[in-house]
């Protein structure tokens, strides 16, 4: 475990953000979980857990303690290829993640993987989106109910949890993924109706067909097609 005091936060960011923080505790082996309870009490002082960094901006420094994870064999996968991968999170106790969890300190889950798509509309924009929930769903015979977190002017949360989602079940697999995909990413878009300033969205996400809204993407592409265009020139001489 190692610990930094008012320590720029560039390399904890994708963003690349030169916010600063009080204190930055990085976890590097898995006894630093346990001596990290003997230097810190977190019932007393202000954290904030960081992962690989991305999906947060830093508008401001931060005043309090970062925890920055770097064991990544915190996690046991099971390769699921082209379907969702089934992951099992164990936690050493005790953990400050740990609160409302099994005795075991475990949870399990699944990461999406997006080699597998299906082509949706999202604001009535063509998007690709992966069916991985809707095949879990299918397969699995379980409900899927649209849960979302939105930010409170006091500074809190509200976690809002929705009714079960009518997911449609035919002898059509293919049919019936595209269509509860479908659902799922207008139950996504009525979210961000409703709370259109709190919707910020990092990933490229109209890329396949409105490339012209990404610069570099269209230069990515131009190269790609002058370097096709060289192959070809050369292979005819």
């Amino acid at each position: 475990m190692k610990i930094f005091k008012n320590q720029s936060l560039i390399n904890y960011n994708t963003f690349k953000v030169s916010a600063t923080a009080k204190e930055i505790i990085l976890l590097e082996k898995p006894d630093d979980y346990n001596e990290l309870f003997n230097v810190r009490d977190f019932n007393k002082i202000q954290y904030l857990i960081l992962g690989e960094g991305s999906n947060i901006l830093f508008t401001e420094d931060y005043p309090g303690t970062l925890i920055k994870i770097q064991l990544s064999s915190i996690l046991k996968v099971k390769d699921g290829g082209r379907y969702p991968v089934s992951l099992e999170m164990t936690f050493v106790p005790p953990h400050p993640f740990a609160f409302n969890m099994p005795e075991n300190h475990s949870i399990k889950g699944v990461s999406i993987t997006d080699v597998y798509v299906k082509v949706v509309k999202f604001f009535n924009k063509f998007v690709t989106a992966t069916p991985a929930i809707a095949l879990l769903a299918l397969r699995c015979k379980s409900p899927v109910l649209p849960a979302f977190c939105t930010r409170n002017e006091d500074g809190t949360y509200t976690i809002n949890i929705e009714p079960p989602l009518a997911l449609k079940r035919t002898d059509d697999l293919s049919a019936d993924l595209k269509t509860n995909t479908q659902i799922m990413m207008d139950a996504i878009e009525k979210a961000v109706r409703e709370y259109p300033e709190q919707w910020f969205w990092v990933h490229r996400r109209w890329r396949k067909y409105y490339p012209h809204l990404y610069t570099e993407e269209i230069v990515r592409r131009r190269r790609s097609r002058d370097r096709k265009q060289k192959r070809a020139k050369s292979g005819r001489s």
